[in-house]
């Protein structure tokens, strides 16, 4: 089954940068991006991270956590430059 889960994904992930490619995008598509745009575009929205952890099937907060780490820290050292800058 696993091997079904990755061939598939690996699949997706070959349309997704065909797309980037056409689409002349900085940033290589895969499935991996594709998730944590989401649940980065569902914190903007107000999302809890218990619900986008959730909708994402994580496991265990940490996983969730482990998601918006570079997120919280790229915020922060933006809003530090706009201070210090």
């Amino acid at each position: 089954m696993h091997e079904i889960y990755k061939n598939r994904r690996r699949n997706h992930n070959h349309r997704l940068s065909t797309i980037s490619k056409k689409l002349n995008l900085d940033i290589k598509l895969t499935t991996y991006v594709a998730r944590h745009t989401f649940a980065t575009a569902g914190l903007y929205k107000s999302i809890s991270k218990a619900e986008i952890g959730d909708m994402l099937d994580h496991t265990n907060y940490y996983t969730t956590e482990a998601y918006f780490a570079d997120f919280e820290n790229k915020v922060l050292g933006e809003a530090a430059e706009k201070i210090f800058g």
